[in-house]
């Protein structure tokens, strides 16, 4: 009696160990990035993140990473007890004496300073229509209106433990408490009273929740109870578990959807309530929850349910599909060997301890105890071949009774006329009459095709009957390493090696008929290790996953449809065992692992099918963070061209597989940046020494099991030319090296024209100085001798020669003053060009015009000479080369100049350019006005006559 109550216990501490799941709840601690196992609150945010208080910090997590706040980067405690997100994103952050916080675009504002000490212990928040921020401390009720905070309540008036409150209009609130049950209190004007009285509500009330679906029902968590209070005033109890009162705190509910509550039990974990039916699955330690000190919960973008333990960090959990049965606690030290099927619901588990029962997946019997099992194969029901540490060994009603081997053996089969045993280097054939050895290298798996065995050894794939091994065509030694094998007929079975491909191999008149599949084209398997056919389903294992395979499309139309269930990283480690995947009790799938047997039921399997949101965790220069409103402008990030280094952290927001994540990513505005890279793992990207111009940083990412996001994320920026290769810069220089050209050129050219005119002025001046001198050699020498010699052709009385003389000296002077008008200085400037004027028109036939002011005094010596000139010589073209009729000189003074025109009607000129540019003495005449100071222009057309006006200033 005694041996059955110990066996019996021992069951149960066996059955409790074997739950403890921890696959289907993922447990993070302190080891995982949490900043403390003591956490109070948990919330997900509008953009999908998670937000976790501690007593070391605030916590934000996308799946795979959490950033931290702490007193380092602002909170104003690291005690954080409540979370609370208002309309505009924040996240208010309680602590317990550092007053309020708020977190905004990852940037943490300290409000301690706004609030005296004694209302620093916050326990929880409520926004106002107007966005003003309530507080509930543990001193009073104080309302924060974005620059102060006003007391609104003392506890003089309200001498209340408020944990939670909702609003049920504008201005009343109802508010569960830890001291007197569940109050309503009106804010203007104040007023407090208990709603709900013991012994209808326990005063020990946590939280409280309006439901979503309109109905106005109100729940209310309490120590023992759930509450539901409808709008009539009345409540519906229901209670969980009351074996277990005390661990049935409600410290938080969360709504769901309109079907569910999600209710934080410290004591009894989570639990999932249905709110039309009141059935509820309680998520305690007997269904693997780490810890059962639950005392916040939420649900993330994935569905996954989070929950805070008060002393044991942060746990997941998503559905009950997988199973996980851990070896240690009694149950096996070196892992499971190997799971057969008994019967219906039944399996049967081979351990290095012994022999068990599973019923419906969970631990029923204890066959055999104590024995090292290393390998197993049953013959009928009440008969199996058991290999142990040395020997192999006949069962029959789980009594010992034959040895049929002796030796190390990882795998066993029993056939009708024979038992094989495999061992690490070597068959065993055993017959009834005979034993027979054959080598073998690592063998891994055993096939009957047709009449003769297949043997699946690392290196190859052989057949043989009862004699030694022979490679099959297509499989000989080659390099590849072989470890999977599924039989899917007696004339047909799946081979996979190592690293490159699943190879479908029919056995058909006495030859192998090969087909391959690339594992690329099974969405990257890494690791495959497993294969087993159920049905029209192909099952492949690898290190983290399993995956089902649609077997008549693989085989009759080479199309692969397939579905991945990813496992957690925790679990599958090491991986499957060697053809450790086999399909039993009605498509549940047995997965041997070296940590112990993992249980997969489709059926109960939630597939993630959203895609994860994406977001940049930040861009870095030069390995420092890029502060982009320093570098943003006009919308767009810009650097310089030195600043060329950018690493981009991208952001995947997924929860239920983020381990699994792939990234692909592209940079637009780069040679060949329309391609996408190939699928990476690593969230961080860096692109080195990037060349000046517009880019567009783009990446999606999926959510872990193949679902990519299809909007993806953008990230324009530019990096900017040197100021020496931008095109203005150089249209600048350009321009400015023009215009020094220009202006080089233009300042030679007025040089040289100033020369060339300086040239023209000391041309006309020696030439008016040589004209001088001859005039006065000719008047003062040659006239003389003239005159000598008519006084003595006079004295001689030689009539003749005296009268030639005089014509003579009559010429001279007529050529000194053409020379040299000594006229101007005797009579004046005015004088003088009307008696040059009336010279001219003595000698001519052509009808002088002429209108003169007195311009007497205007000019000096020199310009009166060059105005003089410059009538003479223009009066003198005209008269040669005009053949005109009429001459107009008109000289007109005014108040800032004097205007000289000079007319006539002759036969003119059309290209007054040409002929300025050729006639010396039109260049003459423009070079006397410009020694003037004066314009000159001439008008003039063929056979109409030809204008000169010269405008002259006076100084």
């Amino acid at each position: 009696m005694l041996k059955k109550v110990v066996l019996g216990v021992f069951l149960c501490a066996l059955s409790l160990s074997l739950f403890a799941q921890d696959h289907t709840f993922k447990h993070y601690t302190t080891k995982q990035g949490l900043l403390s196992n003591a956490s109070q609150s948990i919330l997900t945010d509008r953009n999908g993140y998670l937000w976790i208080a501690t007593s070391q910090g605030v916590q934000k997590f996308n799946g795979s990473n959490f950033k931290n706040f702490t007193i380092k980067e602002g909170l104003s405690s690291n005690l954080a007890t409540k979370l609370y997100e208002d309309s505009k994103g924040r996240i208010w952050v309680a602590t317990i004496s550092g007053g309020a916080n708020y977190i905004e675009n990852d940037s943490v504002i300290n409000l301690k300073d706004r609030l005296p000490q004694k209302y620093a212990h916050i326990r929880s928040f409520l926004e106002m229509k107007n966005g003003n921020i309530i507080y509930f401390t543990a001193k009073g009720i104080v309302e924060f209106d974005g620059a102060q905070a006003k007391v609104i309540v003392d506890e003089h008036e309200l001498p209340l433990a408020i944990n939670d409150a909702i609003w049920l209009d504008d201005n009343t609130i109802m508010a569960p408490t830890l001291n007197d049950g569940v109050h309503k209190i009106t804010l203007n004007p104040f007023k407090s009273e208990k709603l709900i009285t013991s012994p209808a509500l326990n005063n020990i009330s946590y939280c409280i929740s309006k439901d979503i679906n309109g109905s106005g029902d109100i729940w209310i968590g309490t120590y023992g109870e759930l509450v539901k209070l409808l709008p009539d005033g009345s409540i519906v109890k229901y209670k969980f578990n009351q074996k277990e009162f005390n661990s049935n705190r409600i410290q938080s509910i969360r709504q769901r959807n309109n079907d569910e509550l999600l209710l934080g039990l410290e004591g009894n974990g989570i639990v999932i309530f249905n709110k039309t039916t009141g059935h509820y699955n309680m998520l305690n330690t007997k269904k693997g929850i780490p810890t059962p000190y639950v005392h916040d919960v939420t649900e993330d973008p994935d569905g996954n349910i989070w929950g805070v333990d008060i002393w044991n960090g942060l746990v997941k959990y998503r559905d009950d599909s997988f199973k996980f049965l851990p070896i240690g606690n009694g149950l096996a030290e070196e892992g499971i060997a190997k799971t057969i099927q008994e019967g219906k619901d039944s399996v049967l588990m081979a351990t290095s301890k012994g022999l068990y029962r599973l019923k419906n997946n969970t631990l029923k019997d204890t066959l055999i105890n104590d024995l090292d099992i290393r390998a197993i194969d049953q013959i009928s029901k009440d008969k199996f071949l058991i290999s142990r540490t040395s020997r192999t060994y006949l069962y029959e009603n789980l009594k010992q009774k034959d040895i049929i081997g002796k030796g190390y053996f990882n795998n066993v089969y029993a056939h009708k006329d024979r038992y094989i045993l495999c061992g690490y280097d070597w068959f065993h054939i055993v017959k009834p009459d005979t034993t027979l050895i054959i080598p073998a290298a690592e063998p891994f798996n055993l096939i009957k095709i047709a009449d003769h065995y297949l043997a699946g050894l690392k290196v190859g794939i052989f057949e043989f009957k009862d004699g030694p091994l022979s490679p099959i065509n297509g499989f000989e030694p080659d390099g590849r390493l072989y470890n999977a094998m599924a039989q899917v007929n007696d004339h047909s079975f799946f081979v996979g090696d190592t690293e490159q491909g699943i190879y479908y191999v029919r056995y058909t008149d006495s030859s192998y008929q090969v087909k391959t599949f690339h594992q690329s084209r099974f969405n990257d398997l890494n690791g495959l290790n497993s294969m087993t056919v159920n049905g029209n389903d192909l099952w492949l294992g690898d290190i983290s996953s399993l995956r089902r395979v649609d077997l008549n499309l693989l085989l009759e139309k080479d199309s692969i449809s397939m579905k991945t269930f990813p496992i957690d990283k925790d679990i599958m480690e090491d991986g499957f065992h060697i053809n450790g995947v086999s399909i039993k009790n009605n498509d549940i799938v047995y997965g041997e692992t070296p940590k112990g047997l993992l249980i997969f039921n489709e059926s109960l399997y939630k597939s993630n099918e959203k895609p994860p949101k994406l977001n940049l965790s930040g861009v870095s220069l030069f390995s420092e963070p890029l502060n982009e409103s320093f570098y943003t402008k006009d919308g767009k990030v810009s650097l310089s061209y030195k600043e060329n280094y950018l690493t981009f952290d991208m952001e995947a927001i997924t929860y239920t597989f983020p381990e699994n994540v792939k990234y692909k990513y592209r940079l637009k505005g780069l040679r060949d940046g329309d391609v996408w890279s190939q699928p990476v793992k690593n969230h961080e990207v860096v692109f080195s020494y990037l060349p000046p111009g517009n880019y567009t940083f783009e990446f999606t990412a999926d959510n872990g099991n193949g679902i990519w996001q299809d909007n993806i994320y953008t990230y324009p920026f530019v990096i900017n030319v040197p100021f020496w290769r931008r095109p203005l810069f150089w249209v600048l220089t350009i321009a400015i090296l023009s215009g020094i050209v220009l202006y080089g050129i233009n300042r030679k050219n007025k040089i040289e024209q100033k020369r060339l005119q300086q040239f023209s002025q000391d041309l006309i001046k020696t030439q008016e100085e040589e004209r001088t001198r001859v005039s006065k050699d000719l008047h003062d020498s040659v006239g003389q001798q003239l005159t000598l010699i008519k006084r003595k052709a006079q004295n001689l009385e030689q009539e003749e020669l005296s009268a030639m003389t005089n014509n003579a000296l009559e010429e001279v002077r007529s050529i000194s003053r053409g020379l040299f008008p000594a006229a101007l200085k005797q009579l004046g400037v005015t004088e003088s060009i009307q008696q040059l004027l009336n010279d001219l028109d003595e000698e001519t036939d052509m009808f002088f015009s002429v209108e003169i002011d007195d311009i007497d005094n205007e000019f000096n010596e020199t310009e009166t000479l060059n105005l003089y000139r410059f009538i003479q010589e223009t009066v003198t073209n005209a008269l040669k080369h005009a053949k005109a009729k009429t001459l107009t000189v008109n000289i007109t003074k005014h108040k800032n100049g004097v205007d000289v025109l000079i007319k006539d009607n002759g036969v003119g000129f059309d290209n007054v350019a040409s002929v300025k540019q050729h006639s010396l003495g039109l260049k003459t005449i423009a070079e006397r006005i410009r020694m003037l100071k004066g314009t000159l222009s001439i008008k003039s057309k063929k056979e109409e006559g030809t204008e000169v006006l010269a405008q002259i200033p006076i100084v």
